[in-house]
Parts: C-alpha cells; structure tokens; sequence
C-alpha cells in the first residue's frame, strides 16, 4: 500500500474543505509519540508514554467487531459521531454503508489523525463532507452548532445522536468526552428551540411580513445600511442589563466619537441621559415594544436611523416615522422566496442584541463594544437597567416576566470574568448562545474583535473582557468626530417595481399551497383509510400479502409528498412552519426510521408502521398549509390588497376574515 499516496490525496482534499486541520498537519513531519506496527492481523498503533496498544494487537478483529456491533445497533443512523480516530479502518468500513450521509470524528492527538490519513484514503468521504475530523482542541459550542445547520436531515435525526468512542485507549480522554457531548447535546438544544415551539408566531411573523412588505421596499435596503453605517471606527452596541446604568457617563462622553448601535429598549434610556443613538433596532412581532418610542419626544427622531425587521408590528413602524426607517429580512426560507435580495438578512439570533451586533460586522467595524449586554439578574435581583420602560424587576426573581406571566427556570450560567456564578434564565441562555456563535463568525469572517465591557452578568465566550473605561482609552478616539448616516432614499421606479413583484410572489404562494391543500387532504383520507381498518383487522399479528401490498403503494405516495414539500419553490415557502409543527414528529419517526431490519417480517411490520407514523404528520401539514394560507390572507387585508384577496377568496371567505381574522374555521 502507497501510504504517502494516501496521505498527499488526503492533505490536498483537506487544504479545500478544512483549512484550520489542513495547517496543523502540516507541522506534523514524524511520529513522536506514536509507533506504527504491521501485524499479521492488520496495524495497531502504540502510545509511547503510557506503553499501551491501541488495539492488542488485533486490529481487524476488532474493527470487524465494532462494525458487526453497529449494524446491530445502529444498522441505519444516517450521522455519526465519534471520538477517537485510531487506525481509520473502522470508519473505512463504515463507509461501505450506503446510509452514511456523514461521520464526524473528534480526535484529541494530532499524530492519530496523522497516521489514519497515511494508512487510509479519505480524500473522497472528504470532499464530498461525508467525514468531518476535528482535532479536540478546535472543537467547540460554535462548531457542534454548524453540524447540525450545515447538511439537511442532520437535526432531524438528532434525536438518533449517540457518541460512540472509538476503543478503549480513548477511556482515559473521559474528561475531553464530556465536554464534546455537552457541546453537541447543547447544540442540539439550541437548534430546537431557535425553531420554535409556537407554531402561531411563525404564523404571525407570516401575516406581518406580508402585511408590511410594501412599506418596508420603500425604505433603504439593508444594503443601502451596511454600506453607510460605518460612520466611525467602532461600534457600542448598548442593551438594557442592570449593568448598564454605570456605563452611560462614560458613553455619553464618547457619543461623538463612535457609532451607537441602540436597542429599542435602550433608546428611552439614551435619550433620557441626553445621548442619541445613530441606530435603533427592533425585531419584535408583538405589540409591547411600541411603549419604548411612545415615551420619547418626536423631536428626538430626527436623523436617527431605525432598522426594523419586517415581521414587526405596525403600530412599532408608525411610531418611528418621524426617524429614518431602514428594513431587513429575518433569515426566513419563505421570505427567501420573495427574491427581494437587497433586504437579506438580518438577525440570524433570537434577541434584538443579536441583531445589532450581527450589522456592526457587516457593515465593517473591525471592533464592536457591548455594554449592558448583562443576560442575568444583578445582585439586587434587577433583571433590566434603571428607567427601564417595564421595570427593574420585569422579570422576578422567580422567573416570572411581569409582561406576559410567563414564568422561566433560574439558572447558574459563568459570570463576567470567570470564576463564580450568575442567576440567569433559559431565553438569556440562548441569546448568549447565539452571541458566541456570531462572535466566532465576526472574528472568523470579518475580522472583527468583540469586546465585552458590560462589567457585570454572564460571561460571553469569545467576547474580550475588558472595562468600558479600558476600552474607550484602548480602541476609541476622542478627537474624531463623526458624520451623521445619510442613507439614499429608493427610487420610485424601483419601488413599483418590487409592488409589481411582491404581488405576483404573494398570488404564486397562494396558488401552490391552494394546490398543495387539495393533495394534502386526499392523502390524509387514505392515511386514516387503512389506518383505520389495520387496528380494526389486527393485520400487524396477520401476514395480510394484499394488505401489505397496499401499504407499500401508499407509503411511496407518502414518500413522494414528503419529498415535494421539501423540494424547490413548495419547500422554501413551507420550510419555517413545518419546522414549528412537524419538527418532533419527524424526530420520532427518524427514530423508527433506523431500526434495522433483519427479517421479513421486520419489514413487512415496518411497511405497515409507516402510514401510522404519518398519520399526525401529514395532519399537521394540513393545518400548516391552511394556517399558512390564512396567514398570507390576513396580510393581505392589512395592506388592503382587495384586489389579489378578490382573486383568490371568495366573498364569504374575505368577510369572514375581516369580522373574525381567522379564514378557516367556518369550514
């Protein structure tokens, strides 16, 4: 075997998909700590320092071993993930499974990975991303996230996660294994909720949307924004943590120096403490955040920059007008369908903070300061600034936001600076999750540094610790002066232009889901057809042949709408309220989908399982098309579109959406 070969074809594969390991192994010439021993049972590997065999010197039994052991377990997991590399003739074999999508290896020894590329050729599993080697040290919360954003099916199937350690020898890593596992399993987590669980505000995000989008193509495009904003050499983001209160003298001096990126919360504070911000952002569907302009005198809108999300309530848009409105897109697969690329994207995170940080890097500050960015309780139990429009105390020591009665779980997350505890709640959680993540992507793609100078609540990883005074005398100059933001107003031809579009999107997205409707209703019909007759024939203790026969044609129909739903124009409209209501079934029935199948009736019980684990599924597909078309309906009388509604609803439809704003329940 040519085992340079392999390594040559390896090294050049990874110099195109992963440059950071790519780097590394090129600083690896010879093994150190390592010796390679060919054996007549195929090559074990041995660790120097602790004079332990990888393998016992049965390295093809014991691959052959832990394969056998996996089809039995495992025979169908589409994504795998290991620790511990070895010799890399597992993970060859695996690959001879026509199931694999991927296999993510995390490997703690850089001469591990530097022997498995020279005794195995990856090249291909590698530029086709079906193996994914990360050395320990490079892998973290930001990376276990990206695993399951980067490949379809991959979240999925995350319910099916287990983390196989390759052998024994890696046992003495456990303290490095938990860490990786929390990290997916966090991941994971963090995925799931960030797809929601309220299917309704995906909903309301729809109507909103559609409601507000010919207002929003009339303002600057976020384009427009990201190539004005940088109007001085750093960015402070302010949010509205107890801390910030402390920080606001020394902003206030400052404020003509750098460019204030301000939270709809934060802008009655600012105002009050005489600072003015360039930016304003919000991102909110409900009504509550129009309390923070309601209180502000109009006078203080003037050349203020408000960047709003699309999916805002319009009461929020008609309190700023008198500022300068700027319009974005949330990362939304059916906003994606409108084609309007001039407004892609903003705020990939959950939080108004994610947002305003995300368009400092954007817009090409090479450094951002975060201040009252707390995303925990003080120590006098306040959960939000001084003069807060809610209160101190919106959010109790108990977890119960005096807002809306929701009530969280307390929990102790890493203080600021390190070394002690914070009280914090599950959303803060997540916000500071999503911070991390695009504080990584900041520095990464950017270059931007994130400097955390909140001096108080949790600790942001990736974010550098410094105080606001130490940043202000470290990355800001006193003696610059900025301009204000002057952005160009849109064109009226380019304006009617995107109405003439927008119209034509909106009445394309009713066609195909009217369409997709009538499908969806035939084959819940038949779902429960032979559903219903199974529990009433027993056919699962029957070798029923015509029966099985029957559900076989039917569950290829089932697999042929599941795939049209997710294809092409049908999937991008349909992708985030599928995500919100089906997203736990398709986990479930992912977890069904993996058992192995070892004999005939194995199969024909899987065959007839199959319409019953659809039976809710397709349901909830009914319900998501039809809310989903409600949704564009109720959009379109808020804009007063009579014309599309005239269209495509009938008169009683239109009256009864007006008098009630639902349009289905009549039926």
């Amino acid at each position: 075997m040519n085992y340079e070969k392999n390594y040559e074809k390896n090294i050049a594969t990874l110099k195109k998909h992963y440059k950071t390991l790519y780097d590394k192994l090129l600083m690896v010439s010879e093994n150190k700590k390592y010796d390679v021993y060919t054996l007549k049972n195929g090559i074990d590997i041995v660790d120097k320092h602790a004079s332990q065999l990888l393998y016992n010197e049965e390295p093809n039994q014991y691959t052959i071993d832990k394969f056998d052991s996996f089809n039995k377990k495992y025979g169908l997991y589409p994504f795998t993930y290991h620790f511990g590399i070895g010799n890399g003739s597992y993970y060859k074999k695996l690959f001879t499974k026509s199931g694999i999508r991927r296999t993510v290896i995390i490997e703690p020894e850089i001469e591990l990975i530097y022997i498995s590329l020279h005794l195995n050729d990856f090249s291909y599993e590698i530029s086709n991303s079906m193996l994914m080697i990360f050395l320990l040290e490079d892998f973290n919360y930001n990376v276990a996230s990206e695993l399951f954003q980067s490949i379809k099916g991959a979240m999925v199937f995350s319910k099916t996660y287990t983390f196989d350690i390759h052998c024994d020898y890696y046992s003495s890593y456990i303290e490095s294994i938990k860490l990786v596992n929390n990290y997916i399993l966090e991941a994971i987590q963090q995925i799931a909720y960030s797809l929601g669980t309220n299917p309704q505000d995906t909903i309301l995000g729809v109507k909103r949307h559609v409601s507000n989008l010919k207002k929003a193509v009339t303002t600057p495009s976020l384009n427009e924004l990201t190539s004005k904003a940088k109007n001085s050499e750093v960015a402070v983001v302010v949010a509205t943590g107890p801390s910030l209160n402390k920080q606001l003298q020394k902003l206030k001096e400052i404020q003509n120096s750098v460019t204030i990126f301000c939270l709809d919360a934060s802008f009655p504070i600012l105002i009050q403490n005489e600072i003015k911000p360039d930016i304003v952002f919000s991102i909110e569907r409900s009504v509550e955040p129009v309390k923070f302009y309601n209180g502000v005198d109009k006078k203080h809108f003037k050349n203020v920059i408000f960047s709003f999300s699309s999916i805002l309530h319009p009461d929020i848009i008609k309190a700023a007008e008198e500022g300068v409105l700027s319009f974005s897109f949330r990362n939304y697969e059916f906003i994606k369908y409108y084609n309007l690329h001039d407004y892609e994207f903003l705020a990939r995170g959950m939080s108004v903070a994610n947002m305003a940080h995300e368009l400092t890097y954007l817009s090409g500050f090479q450094t951002c300061i975060l201040i009252g960015q707390d995303l925990a309780y003080g120590d006098d139990g306040s959960s939000h600034s001084k003069n807060h429009v809610f209160g101190e105390k919106q959010i109790h020591e108990d977890g119960k936001d005096s807002c809306d009665n929701t009530t969280y779980n307390i929990i102790d997350l890493e203080g600021y600076g390190g070394g002690h505890t914070v009280k914090s709640i599950l959303p803060w959680k997540l916000f500071k999750n999503y911070f991390e993540e695009e504080i990584f992507i900041a520095l990464r793609d950017y270059g931007m540094t994130t400097v955390n100078s909140t001096e108080g609540g949790v600790r942001i990883q990736g974010a550098i610790e410094i105080p606001f005074a130490q940043a202000i005398s470290q990355f800001v100059d006193k003696s610059f002066q900025k301009n204000l933001i002057k952005l160009t107003p849109r064109d009226t031809k380019d304006i009617q232009k995107d109405f003439n579009s927008i119209d034509d999107t909106n009445e394309k997205i009713i066609n195909i889901l009217k369409k997709t409707s009538q499908e969806a209703n035939q084959l819940h019909g038949k779902i429960l057809e032979i559903t219903d007759y199974i529990n009433k024939t027993e056919a699962f203790s029957k070798n029923d042949k015509k029966l099985i026969l029957k559900a076989q044609k039917l569950n290829k129909t089932i697999d042929k709408f599941k795939f049209k739903i997710q294809k092409d124009d049908l999937g991008s409209i349909l992708n985030n309220i599928i995500g919100t209501m089906v997203m736990n079934l398709e986990m479930e029935i992912a977890k069904t989908h993996i058992k192995p199948l070892n004999t005939q009736r194995d199969k024909e019980v899987f065959i007839l399982q199959w319409p019953f684990l659809h039976r809710e599924w397709v349901y909830n597909i009914t319900l998501a098309i039809k809310s989903f078309l409600e949704a564009v309906a109720l959009g379109l009388l808020d804009e007063n579109n009579t014309t599309l509604l005239a269209k495509h609803f009938l008169p009683n439809e239109i009256e009864y959406l007006n008098n009630n704003r639902h349009l289905f329940e009549f039926e």
